[in-house]
């Protein structure tokens, strides 16, 4: 009956935030300043707060943030600390976010989950924020990816021709994070992982993280009703409404609409499924592709369980956010976009 039936949707959304060593060794412009140094701390970190604050999804799934900007920019951030006081209304890069108090800063709302990658260049990591109005965090745990060796001597992170050979030392290049959270309101049980996969230099993540969410559902540990994962995967799927198969597993995409607003500024309009924009010096927005992705599924054995993703205006408005161009950049706070979906389980 109708009572049974009864869903409460939660929303999620996950952002790569592009780590400023990054920013400047690719010498990505949204990450820079007039001096070609990093613009983080003055212009994207009070931006980037805000746009989560504003936003106030249940979960999110972050990557390219490291330790101290977790706790010194993110977590502690609100729209009111911004590093200069606006004198007009987009001086700041926040005010189009349209906010004229104070809000509450992140750690006020959310619990966090970070893990810092173990050897990767920027020392940067994986988060994952959980509204405590809504969850409650039951065991967080970081799943690390082997690591490969690079053929030569090169270390330059996105190299095409370079080769890697596994490394056999046992060691980690980057990692996951996960946590195993309660719903508040239907006292379900979900598995959380936030991923950065990045295959080139490290030995099959995505296999990694899929065999270690197997194993946590099938352990006696928790009884888990459905697993939901995602981040910067750097592939596309080319998945159409399709899913993906791991082990007999089926696990389904969220999707998103095509065009998310008419608001949003005509240079950072939203492309058909793009999710991350590589700057180049032949056109703006030059190598558009979608590698950042949610996924999700039903544990098998909970009979008559149901799982289905959706949009609505938070959501929305979510993304479009992290289109927008900050007046003192002329770019987006990031060369990622955001995705977002709203998650309903129901019996």
């Amino acid at each position: 009956d109708s009572a049974i039936s009864k869903t409460f949707p939660f929303s999620i959304g996950t952002y790569n935030l592009l780590h400023p060593t990054y920013a400047l060794k690719y010498h990505q412009p949204m990450g820079l300043n007039a001096l070609g140094g990093s613009n983080w701390k003055q212009w994207r970190a009070p931006a980037i707060s805000a746009i989560l604050e504003r936003s106030a999804l249940d979960v999110f799934f972050l990557q390219e943030v490291d330790a101290d900007q977790w706790k010194e920019d993110i977590m502690k951030s609100s729209s009111s600390s911004a590093s200069s006081t606006p004198t007009n209304k987009d001086s700041d890069g926040l005010h189009y976010l349209g906010y004229k108090q104070k809000i509450n800063c992140l750690s006020e709302i959310y619990e966090s989950i970070h893990f810092t990658h173990p050897t990767r260049e920027a020392r940067d990591g994986v988060a994952i924020l959980v509204k405590t109005s809504r969850f409650d965090v039951l065991e967080s745990a970081m799943v690390p990816f082997k690591s490969k060796l690079p053929s030569t001597t090169e270390q330059n992170e996105h190299a095409g021709e370079e080769k890697y050979n596994v490394d056999e030392s046992n060691n980690h290049y980057m990692c996951a994070a996960t946590a195993v959270v309660r719903d508040k309101l239907t006292n379900m049980t979900f598995l959380l992982a936030c991923v950065h996969l990045y295959d080139k230099k490290c030995l099959s993540p995505q296999k990694t993280l899929l065999e270690y969410i197997h194993a946590k559902v099938q352990s006696d540990a928790f009884a888990i009703d459905a697993v939901i994962w995602g981040g910067d995967c750097n592939r596309d799927y080319g998945l159409g409404k399709d899913s993906i198969v791991f082990d007999g597993v089926e696990y389904r995409p969220v999707w998103y609409p095509e065009k998310m607003s008419n608001d949003v500024d005509d240079n950072t309009s939203l492309r058909k499924m793009e999710s991350c924009s590589r700057f180049d010096s032949s056109s703006l927005w030059g190598k558009d592709k979608k590698i950042d992705w949610i996924f999700y599924r039903v544990v098998s054995g909970n009979d008559g369980l149901r799982i289905s993703s959706s949009i609505d205006e938070v959501c929305i408005d979510f993304m479009a956010r992290t289109r927008k161009t900050l007046v003192s950049t002329h770019f987006p706070p990031s060369d990622h976009f955001a995705v977002a979906a709203t998650i309903s389980v129901s019996k």
